[in-house]
């Protein structure tokens, strides 16, 4: 007698059934990309396709197996989820309610066009419309790095590759080949949700992410053979601090990683600090950024234009091999932090004035804050070459007053030091072009200390606004145009009004060794 299939209580997808009505629902995107298994034979790297998951034996067999060679997985396919159980949430910032985006996220107002950056890899706009047209909720209606491509000069189409790294070996390999020399990566961590502080590494940190434009990289520490799970060029790229580590409450992540896998992460760039910047000095609302982390989900969902899905499977087992929902749902967060970077910086770029970048977290720096309010009128460049300042006229100020429900500010427009500033700050930009990296704000308050020996930072402080801008705010504008653009300074007063200035945890950072090391010179110099 031959049984319908649905009749069966027994299915591989979700085990047990107690109704031949249940149908399962598929709680993700479909994958679209190319699955390949990645080996290695005498130094020499193999693909072929077509591969199928382990079972639980097979993956016992390999695990005991010394001799079994690493692989290294890039997945395609799509199965059916298991039955949504009842968990409790995992400890993060996350929210998760009913297999969705968070209750507080579906008041989100996303954009409605696909955001466009300067990296290579673009979502396509044709699966992004397709998606917004989809039902909420359902499957192919969320955001995920099988969306992106890239698009050669000939026509051809480049999707993101996954690398699956189930050995040291093969973490190394990926890391060398893909991630080194990227000035930006995206990065997060998976956990035994069950696992205590007690606990060893593999329960602890399971499963590392990483991702650059085109590449992403699943290093799944709970399934390598050996206790030895970080890879020479692994801890090398997490340790330089010119790297930057994106991702959503970052900081507990990178934390993880120097518990149980000894590596003093830096570079650690929290979006959430830069996400409230560009929203909020857009909003006309400053006094609303503070550096409490704000959702995954939610900056998906606002800034990239789709929800991002957070159901169940963030509570799976993550010390047993991946499948492919697994792979699915973390490589699309760490994915995720490389075009949040991307798309929330090009925007900070274009907010006038244009404030800089945040610093990296380990450096406990407040977050910048643009200079003048945006509604100070800049200077052309034409303008500010008719108005050239002339030291033998008077100073001629004018205040206006901008009054909000919060405080009222008065901004000093006119200052020849500053108009002398805002037009040498032009001029340099106009030069460079695109690749300035140090912001207006920073230059503008370089141009004004460097051409003023009589100023000091606090005084730059309460020429550009009342009331004044903090003065390590200030100390962080010079700092960023000197070691940015390499401009020239005074190194004795680089060493006591910039670095005089800074905790001693900020005069350590690789960032400023340079200057640190220059003023030394020149004071044992002075000395001799």
């Amino acid at each position: 007698m031959t049984r319908d299939a649905n009749s069966q209580l027994w299915d591989r997808s979700m085990g047990i059934r107690f109704s031949s009505k249940f149908k399962a629902v598929v709680s993700y995107p479909r994958l679209d990309v190319a699955r390949f298994l990645h080996g290695f034979s005498n130094g020499a790297e193999v693909e072929s396709a077509g591969f199928e998951p382990q079972t639980d034996e097979e993956h016992g067999a390999r695990r005991n197996d010394d001799s079994q060679t690493s692989r290294e997985d890039t997945l395609k396919g799509d199965q059916s989820s298991p039955t949504p159980a009842e968990v409790p949430p995992k400890a993060g910032i996350e929210d998760a309610v009913g297999g969705g985006i968070s209750q507080r996220n579906v008041a989100i107002s996303p954009r409605v066009t696909p955001p466009v950056t300067s990296i290579s890899y673009q979502i396509d706009p044709e699966l992004f419309q397709r998606a917004r047209g989809e039902p909420q909720g359902s499957p192919d209606s969320f955001w995920s790095h099988t969306m992106y491509r890239c698009i050669g000069d000939d026509g051809t189409r480049t999707n993101v590759k996954v690398h699956y790294c189930t050995s040291k070996h093969t973490m190394e390999y990926v890391c060398k080949k893909y991630f080194v020399g990227e000035k930006v990566l995206g990065f997060d961590l998976e956990w035994d949700p069950w696992a205590t502080k007690q606990v060893d590494a593999r329960h602890n940190v399971s499963l590392i992410q990483m991702a650059s434009p085109g590449h992403i990289g699943l290093f799944h520490c709970a399934v390598f053979f050996k206790d030895d799970f970080v890879a020479p060029t692994f801890k090398e790229i997490m340790e330089d601090a010119e790297v930057s580590k994106a991702g959503v409450n970052i900081r507990g992540d990178c934390t993880r990683l120097r518990k149980y896998l000894g590596v003093d992460t830096r570079g650690i760039f929290e979006l959430s600090n830069m996400y409230k910047m560009v929203k909020y000095i857009r909003e006309d609302r400053p006094h609303l950024i503070n550096k409490v982390p704000v959702t995954l989900a939610t900056q998906v969902h606002e800034v990239l234009g789709l929800p991002l899905r957070k159901d169940t499977v963030r509570m799976s087992n993550w010390t047993r091999y991946l499948n492919n929902q697994q792979i699915l749902y973390s490589a699309s967060d760490a994915y995720a932090g490389i075009q949040l970077y991307h798309v929330l910086d090009e925007e900070r770029q274009k907010l006038d004035p244009c404030p800089p970048r945040p610093q990296h977290a380990e450096l406990n720096l407040p977050i910048p804050m643009p200079t003048v309010d945006k509604h100070k009128v800049e200077p052309t460049a034409e303008s500010a070459q008719e108005r050239k300042p002339d030291k033998s006229r008077p100073v001629q100020v004018t205040t206006t007053k901008l009054v909000n429900k919060k405080t009222t500010t008065s901004f000093k427009f006119g200052d020849n030091r500053v108009i002398a500033a805002d037009t040498k700050m032009l001029q340099y930009r106009s030069s460079k072009g695109s690749s300035v990296t140090a912001g207006p704000s920073a230059l503008r308050a370089y141009y004004i200390w460097h051409a003023n020996e009589d100023l000091k930072p606090d005084d730059i402080a309460k020429l550009l606004r009342q009331p004044p801008l903090q003065t390590n705010t200030v100390v962080s504008y010079i700092l960023e145009a000197v070691t940015g653009e390499k401009m020239p300074y005074c190194r004795v007063r680089m060493r006591d009004e910039l670095l005089a200035s800074l905790s001693p945890t900020a005069r350590v950072h690789p960032r400023y060794q340079t200057l640190v090391k220059a003023c030394q010179d020149a004071t044992l110099a002075s000395q001799a």
